[in-house]
């Protein structure tokens, strides 16, 4: 034991040391631990983890850990501790203290390498974004361009010549469509929505694939209804590329038939509102429900159709697919409820009725009266029962304290105290100790600032 770099010590069921060995401090201030309890002779911030660990290991029989600072060489490099906790017999609890802090050094490390890779990698992202939607709409004006060429080009060699040059654009274009879909979900890009004609969009994502659909001899359908409204509140560049890379898709394994591209509305059940469907029909190769299952996995290789999913959940929608070998596939992407932006007017106020500031200004003094009286009860009540709770840290006194916390909370309708005292109580459950000892601390503050705030008024 005396060759042990670790510090040790044995408690008894009350936190009172029985056994003390500190390495490279003199016998003497070693036998001043015996008999003391660790409240007198630990400081606070290590105190509160310790009695955690303590009760926590009395109450399950696992060992538990707690890791705290203390001060090192000098203040800019303090020395990181782990205390382990171990139930013994006759209800003992062993207690083993080791330096971490070279290993907290390594971590930390790894963490700034981290932070610095990841913060390249975004940098590196946001320019490719940058980029490709510069050079996307040089590329789609080619398209379009090329497209109205199409009928008054003659002879056969010009139209081929033509043809080539279109699929050439739609090639690159296809590409930068999937450079931008997968750059976005890495930057985390949010929606960017707005007044869209949808019925525009889906037809200028049609139009593109015209001339592919036409050399292979397809039949090629734009279908719609006159109940589709001219201006909903839509991400326009997402449902531009969803649309692209289903169509793209349908196109590739179709070799004969047809392939065929629906937009249509429908009321919402449950909201009244508009549903929004759009729909891809082809009379392709199919697809076995294995394939289908596996089409959106991460593990799949091609990343086209899993990034369209992303881009149909990032829109609130969802995509319905049915399949069979050798008949062909329907996708259809429902977007519930969206916003129709004609049929948004603005309610006056009835005249018998208080203006709308009037009622936010009342709402407000309403507000504040109940948290004057909810901080006063944490001021009169709480905050003395916490002082109660931090003495003994049993688990009995924390369950009573966060079931108090959660009652008051809840009787005054302050959402972030119900927050704060919810996740100490999932911390309780789980035995969560670094958790506990971090939303205590979490709540104390939350608890002395609003006092603060109210001695101040």
């Amino acid at each position: 034991v005396d060759m042990m770099p670790e510090s040790i010590f044995l408690l008894d069921s009350k936190a009172n040391y029985i056994f003390a060995r500190i390495p490279n401090i003199d016998i003497k201030e070693q036998n001043s631990y015996l008999g003391k309890n660790m409240r007198e002779m630990l400081s606070p911030d290590v105190l509160l983890p310790f009695l955690v660990a303590f009760n926590t290991v009395r109450k399950t029989g696992e060992p538990q850990f707690a890791e705290y600072e203390t001060e090192g060489a000098d203040a800019a490099h303090p020395q990181y501790n782990e205390a382990r906790f171990t139930r013994c017999e006759e209800d003992r609890v062993l207690v083993i203290v080791r330096d971490i802090t070279r290993q907290k050094q390594a971590e930390t490390k790894l963490r700034l390498a981290k932070r610095t890779a990841e913060s390249g990698s975004k940098a590196k992202n946001e320019f490719i974004l940058g980029i490709s939607s510069e050079l996307k709409d040089p590329i789609e004006t080619i398209l379009y361009k090329c497209e109205q060429l199409t009928p008054s080009v003659k002879g056969s060699d010009a139209s081929a010549t033509l043809k080539e040059a279109i699929n050439s654009a739609l090639f690159v274009n296809e590409t930068f469509t999937d450079l931008l879909k997968l750059t976005e979900v890495e930057v985390g890009k949010q929606l960017n929505t707005k007044s869209v004609n949808p019925l525009l969009v889906a037809k200028s994502v049609f139009d593109i694939f015209s001339s592919r659909a036409e050399e292979k001899n397809l039949q090629y359908k734009f279908e719609t209804n006159s109940g589709v409204p001219p201006s909903l509140l839509l991400d326009e560049i997402r449902l531009r590329q969803i649309l692209f890379n289903i169509l793209s898709n349908s196109i590739k394994y179709t070799d004969n038939g047809y392939v065929k591209l629906r937009i249509g509305v429908q009321e919402n059940t449950e909201t009244k509102g508009t549903d929004l469907i759009f729909t891809v029909e082809d009379s392709g190769k199919g697809m076995s429900d294995e394939q289908i299952a596996n089409m959106f996995a991460d593990t799949n290789i091609k990343k086209g159709m899993v990034l369209t999913k992303k881009m149909i959940d990032a829109m609130g929608a969802n995509i319905d697919i049915k399949s069979e070998q050798g008949k062909g596939s329907t996708f259809a992407i429902t977007m519930p409820n969206v916003a129709d932006l004609d049929k948004q007017t603005e309610a006056k106020p009835a005249a018998d009725t208080p203006h709308p500031a009037e009622k936010i200004i009342s709402q407000r003094r309403k507000n504040m009266d109940a948290m004057r009286e909810y901080i006063s009860v944490l001021k009169d009540k709480m905050m003395p029962q916490y002082h109660d709770m931090e003495k003994m840290i049993s688990f009995e006194a924390l369950e009573a304290f966060v079931a108090q916390l959660r009652e008051q909370s809840e009787h005054y309708k302050i959402e972030k105290g119900i927050e704060l005292a919810d996740e100490l109580a999932i911390n309780i459950r789980n035995y969560d100790i670094p958790n506990i000892t971090k939303n205590i601390r979490k709540i104390e503050a939350y608890i002395q600032t609003n006092i603060k705030d109210l001695t101040q008024e």
